[in-house]
């Protein structure tokens, strides 16, 4: 193993406002190899030799060989006088990312962080991971095996963004979060957090305790005013607001440990390592370029292929979430948004310890930068390694062939197939897509390429698709309580509980995991297998389980549509597996997600006509009430996630107009928020009219009818024809929170058929679509049949006072008081202009701003043209 140097700010003992001169250590090897013969775990034999590997400003690293050739590492700080919370901070992270997610960190062994300890200071043994700091290698790898090697660290920051938080700060034992252990304000001063938001977060660097020069502090005042008006303007900007994710404190290739034992095939990586100070950030401080990949004025030549390189970062790390889902967009617009007000931030007063007069020169320049952008005026690029960085394209500067980086693109793909290195398949949960997100002009290499430009590997065909996700934001992040499953426990369940005879449970094997549940597939000895599908949270309440169950056994019964069969049920969370959880039939096929866009026009039009059949067959169940199914078809309390850790809140049911549903959700104790709550009146008394005015429209009176709350195209699994045919529709899944309801709701465009102003390449292909939608609904009607015309009617009717409502009351849970006040007031105004129709500029689809309704649908008095105009359509959700 190759020691990672740190990469911290350089200390100048006599010009840094808080820099120490750490004295040379003088260890007693001897105290320290017997702590390693008699303390460490397993029969190794004795220690015969201890190497120093290693030696940075702040720590110093030796590698430990035992009788039996076994190795670990000890770790010394240098610093005695270091508060010892530093080093607990950093072992209570690493033991926490290696219990709850897969990045490879080393194992603690033995930890003493007393100074005055007999060998000498304090120190830690750790497992000794295999492989080289990634900086020895990078020059040597070739552009594809650096594509490889990107793909792998994508994943590392995507595992890292589902470890969430509602406050900011640093692990500390026990794995909660505490204070923010970072190196630029000392452990002795106030304002170290935890921290609710971005704004107390940035203010706590500019406190006037603070240690740093009286010059430097003088200023202070006029930038904690600046940062207050920055944070205020952007106080519902959700990348920066929590739940907040785990961000490495130096994310840098000397951290990073890869093995290259072949020359032929990329890197592999094998650890990260130097956790100190990592802490919990916005998403948007968790979404960044690693710093080898940005521009440096001193490595010009290098300029063309980092930019392909960050490129195709941003498109890997997205593809670690679900295509259309809220997180995937909301990843991509961390890197849209990339501005020098926040990376100046961190680059200058969150990680680097400053000499004096340079320290003056950053600050004053910094305080300029807000005071230019709260006026308008330019202000510098959010990276600044590169003098004349700019957003303008650089295709003209690159040294080499573009297409030559391009071919390397696609000789990775080739190569994942080969080796599966950096492949990561797609996770099926998905959240409803963030509808548009601002262009900013700072950062071209945000231009993401979409994902259709390459794909990654299967493995398995059969078993991408069973997991269970909404377009629903997630339960709440109050605390962390990952997932912790008992395997021995799970086979036992599906060994003796199953029906049929296949023999012992041999295997639990990972399939997928999302926002609410982990998906395992369970090996029998026969061959047979089935899926087990496991709550991520166990506080998910029961009704919502149950719920799932109970629709599924009456789509079972009553319909053709083809959904898995429950095998078990367990409604106790305390169940000695670790969770609630169901055992079930593994359907074949794959998420249509997976391989929509590699079907030719024909078979995506006959995948679309059968999704239509399946919402034409929900048309024929009725209900009595608006609600959520019970055992035997009962209607009973709508489920819904919005309110799932308060379910006292929930707006029960069952309801038997669309009136006293919609109200149900404007209650005085509603909403997340009170300011939202304050505005409902307001929102009732401008609904009053519309619903007066509709309430004799069929489409949204009873009969009632099964609506499926995410019918989007992971939830649809479709079994390739191997002659050749078009793909067979083999299931539908993930029918939590399904509802009854107006027919108006069900009868919705999918929303991977929507247009979206990031996806304009898809317009066409959607509309087709969309008309293949809708001919396969009616076509399951007779001619003139009642039924047929309700399709019709329902289509044709679309609006956004219906609409939006559901997306901003029923679906949505909001994580900021200000995020929701902000969309329910806009609701209000809305409907207080009359911007009832589309035609009046409010969309019944948000995601495409100059949207119209297809030309089947259209009124007379529309000007009939096909396409709207191609103007710039991005917009701020």
């Amino acid at each position: 193993m190759e020691t990672n140097c740190d990469s911290r700010g350089v200390s100048d003992p006599k010009h840094s406002w808080n820099s120490t001169e750490f004295a040379q250590l003088e260890l007693d090897y001897e105290a320290l190899r017997h702590i390693a013969n008699y303390y460490l775990p397993g029969g190794h034999g004795k220690c015969t030799s201890i190497t120093r590997v290693g030696r940075g400003a702040f720590h110093e690293v030796h590698l430990l060989e035992f009788h039996d050739g076994w190795t670990c590492m000890s770790r010394f700080t240098r610093n005695r006088q270091e508060n010892p919370s530093v080093a607990e901070s950093e072992i209570a992270t690493r033991k926490y990312v290696r219990k709850h997610i897969s990045i490879p960190v080393p194992e603690t062994y033995y930890v003493n962080l007393d100074p005055t300890n007999p060998v000498g200071a304090p120190f830690v043994l750790m497992e000794h991971l295999e492989g080289r700091n990634l900086c020895s290698m990078w020059r040597d790898l070739k552009t594809e095996f650096r594509l490889a090697v990107m793909s792998q660290l994508a994943k590392v920051l995507a595992e890292l963004a589902r470890l969430r938080s509602d406050v900011i700060g640093s692990f500390k034992p026990g794995g909660v979060i505490g204070q923010m252990q970072n190196q630029t304000i000392p452990a002795h001063l106030p304002g170290r957090g935890p921290f609710i938001s971005v704004k107390d977060y940035m203010l706590s660097f500019f406190s006037d305790d603070s240690d740093r020069p009286e010059a430097v502090k003088a200023l202070y005042p006029e930038i904690r005013e600046e940062v207050t008006r920055f944070c205020d303007a952007r106080e519902g900007t959700e990348i920066l607001n929590a739940p907040y994710r785990l961000l490495h404190g130096d994310f840098d290739s000397q951290n990073m440990l890869f093995v290259w034992e072949d020359p032929a095939t990329p890197p592999r990586l094998t650890g990260i390592v130097d956790w100190d100070y990592s802490r919990t950030v916005s998403l948007y401080d968790l979404c960044d370029y690693p710093k080898f990949i940005q521009d440096n004025d001193c490595e010009k030549e290098a300029y063309g292929e980092n930019r392909l390189l960050r490129k195709e970062f941003v498109r890997m790390l997205a593809r670690n979430f679900p295509k259309h889902s809220h997180e995937r967009q909301l990843v991509r617009e961390c890197f849209r948004y990339k501005m020098y007000a926040l990376i100046g931030f961190t680059q200058g007063f969150t990680s680097r310890i400053w000499i004096d007069q340079l320290e003056m020169e950053w600050v004053e320049e910094y305080l300029e930068q807000l005071q230019n952008l709260r006026e308008g005026r330019k202000t510098l690029p959010a990276y600044k390694g590169r003098c004349d960085n700019s957003a303008t394209p650089i295709d003209s500067r690159i040294s080499w062939s573009t297409r030559r980086l391009q071919s390397a693109v696609n000789k990775l793909e080739a190569m994942n197939q080969e080796h599966g290195v950096g492949v990561l398949t797609e996770t099926e949960t998905c959240q409803q897509a963030s509808r548009g997100a601002r262009q900013s002009p700072n950062e071209a290499d945000a231009q993401v390429a979409e994902d259709k430009s390459a794909r990654e590997a299967e493995p398995n065909n059969h078993d991408d698709a069973h997991m269970s996700g909404t377009h629903k934001s997630s339960s709440s992040y109050s605390t962390f309580h990952p997932l912790i499953l008992n395997l021995e426990a799970i086979k036992h369940v599906a060994t003796f509980f199953l029906p049929g005879n296949h023999g012992k449970c041999l295997d639990v094997r990972d399939l997928a995991s999302g926002s609410f549940h982990v998906v395992k597939l369970l090996d029998f000895e026969d061959g047979w297998s089935c899926v087990g599908r496991f709550a991520e949270y166990k506080e998910e309440p029961l009704r919502n389980l149950e719920s799932e169950q109970a629709t599924v056994r009456y789509l079972k019964k009553h319909s053709s549509i083809p959904v898995p069969e429950i095998y078990f049920v367990n409604n106790n969370p305390d169940h000695v597996v670790g969770t609630t959880f169901v055992l079930q039939e593994r359907l074949t096929g794959q998420s249509l997600s997976k391989i929509y866009d590699d079907l030719s026009m024909d078979h995506k039009l006959a995948a679309i006509s059968q999704m239509g059949e399946v919402v034409a067959n929900l048309s024929r169940l009725h209900f009595p009430a608006i609600g959520s199914l019970k055992e035997h078809g009962e209607v009973g309390p709508l489920q819904n996630y919005v309110y799932d850790d308060e379910p006292s809140r929930n707006p029960t049911g069952p309801h038997h107009t669309l009136k006293d549903f919609m109200f149900s959700f404007l209650s005085a104790d509603g909403g997340q928020f009170a300011a939202a709550r304050a505005l409902f009146p307001a929102v009732k008394e401008n609904l009053e009219p519309l619903l007066a005015e509709h309430a004799q429209k069929p489409i949204l009176n009873p009969p009632w009818r099964l609506i499926h709350v995410d019918f989007n195209w992971q939830n649809v699994l479709f079994q390739q024809n191997e002659s050749g045919g078009p793909p067979r529709l083999s299931g539908v899944i993930d029918w939590d929170c399904s509802f009854t309801g107006p027919v108006y709701y069900l009868y919705e465009y999918p929303p991977f058929i929507q247009d979206d102003d990031l996806e304009k390449d898809r317009w066409k292909t959607n509309k087709a679509a969309r008309k293949q939608y809708v001919k396969s609904i009616l076509d399951s009607f007779p001619e003139g049949s009642e039924a047929r015309n309700e399709a019709w009617e329902c289509f044709r009717q679309k609006s956004a006072w219906l609409n939006r409502f559901t997306d901003i009351f029923f679906l949505q849970r909001w994580y900021t008081e200000s995020s929701e006040s902000i969309f329910v007031e806009r609701y209000v105004r809305a409907l207080q202009e009359g911007w009832v129709h589309a035609k009046n500029g409010w969309n019944a689809y948000p995601g495409r701003r100059n949207y119209k309704p297809d030309s089947e649908f259209r009124e007379e008095s529309d000007d009939g043209s096909e396409e709207s105009s191609d103007e710039c359509s991005s917009h701020s959700s």
